[in-house]
């Protein structure tokens, strides 16, 4: 897997005489195998046992360069390495089928993502006169990062019942992750694009959540479906220790002090609302030579956090999401009309504290399709 990446940013501080652009380029090459071997095993006609395991193998080459341009004068921070992980990863389950409408399920499973460097960090803490440098230290380097390692439980039932009318799930899982790889943003005044950004591995992240599931076909309305989701998480950083140069400080948002620790402990995880829960109701009916289709959903989300720096303000509150469609379809083709958050609910997609800034979701809209499948 090879990538380069090149980047100019110009300042617009002055814009009658604009300053000349930073230019900052990076390029990345990575390897990886992996060999995968698995044994399913039926001690009884019910009980059926898997294991699997899987030897993954990554390395990674990359090479990061900034050229301030007229912020800093002369300074050209450049940076080559390398990221080698290996890891033995397995999963082991258990599915038992209790009766013919009730299964029990269980596994263990491990997984990591390799280390590597952000292709997007300038280097800024080996620039004197930048809050992250440290003059007892001016080879620092924040660009790499480690490898994501995590274990995960999870244990459940799945129901089926009159005839398949009637599905349900219960699950609950616990995770547990070391070294979560984590984008951040901070702000790099008078230097190369003005912010500078870094994966940090976050030390211990733990996550448990149960989630339903509920379905059901009414005999008394053929082509009707009715679903109800819920789930309960409890997701949050709960060993945060990072160097502070890696984080934003507040009022500035700069990068934290050299030398020093933040200490992001009980921040929650992004985008891990406590609750949520999604009814739907989805109904096909014959008409003519072809069939209505009409699908009606509502979805509430409890509030969750846009970014790991979530006590800076990027949260989501609460939100109330209501879709409907109504479409005709006959032989391959379907005209359709969907309007999505009939509410008009304010949603964010994204949200950066280093910037102040949100990104809007997407308002109430209204779309005529007419589609052709081949």
């Amino acid at each position: 897997d090879d990538t380069d990446r090149a980047q100019l940013t110009r300042t617009a501080a002055n814009p009658a005489a604009p300053t000349a652009a930073a230019s900052q380029s990076a390029a990345a090459r990575e390897t990886s195998w992996a060999a995968f071997v698995g044994l399913d095993v039926h001690p009884t006609r019910r009980l059926t046992l898997e294991g699997t395991a899987r030897f993954v193998d990554a390395h990674e080459d990359y090479d990061l360069a900034v050229a301030p341009g007229a912020w800093t004068g002369p300074l050209d921070p450049a940076f080559g390495g390398a990221s080698h992980t290996n890891r033995l990863l397995s999963r082991l389950a258990a599915d038992y089928q209790l009766t013919d409408q009730v299964r029990l399920f269980a596994d263990r499973t491990t997984g990591f993502r390799p280390g590597g460097a952000s292709l997007a960090s300038t280097l800024s803490e080996r620039v004197p006169g930048q809050s992250n440098f440290d003059p007892t230290d001016p080879g620092a380097q924040f660009a790499s990062f480690g490898p994501e390692n995590d274990v995960s439980y999870e244990a459940g039932a799945a129901l089926r019942a009159l005839d398949g009318r009637l599905t349900g799930r219960l699950t609950g899982y616990v995770m547990r992750v070391w070294g979560l790889q984590s984008s951040q943003i901070v702000l790099t005044p008078g230097y190369g694009p003005a912010f500078d950004t870094y994966v940090l591995n976050l030390p211990r992240v733990d996550d448990k959540g149960a989630e339903g599931a509920i379905s059901y076909k009414p005999l008394a309305t053929p082509g009707l479906t009715l679903n109800a989701l819920g789930g309960w998480q409890d997701a949050h950083v709960a060993d945060g220790f990072v160097p502070a140069g890696q984080v934003p400080v507040a009022p500035t948002l700069a990068a934290g002090p050299a030398g020093e620790s933040s200490d992001l402990t009980g921040m929650p995880l992004v985008r891990a609302p406590k609750y949520n829960a999604v009814l739907r109701a989805d109904w096909e009916h014959p008409v003519g030579p072809g069939r209505w289709l009409v699908d009606a959903s509502y979805a509430w989300t409890g509030a969750y956090a846009l970014a790991d720096l979530g006590a800076q303000g990027a949260f989501q509150n609460p939100t109330h999401v209501a879709d409907f469609s109504v479409g005709y379809a006959r032989s391959f083709y379907r005209l359709s009309v969907t309007a999505r958050n009939l509410f008009n609910q304010l949603t964010y997609s994204a949200a950066e504290p280093a910037f102040f800034s949100h990104a809007f979701g997407q308002p109430r809209t209204v779309v005529v399709a007419i589609e052709a499948n081949f």
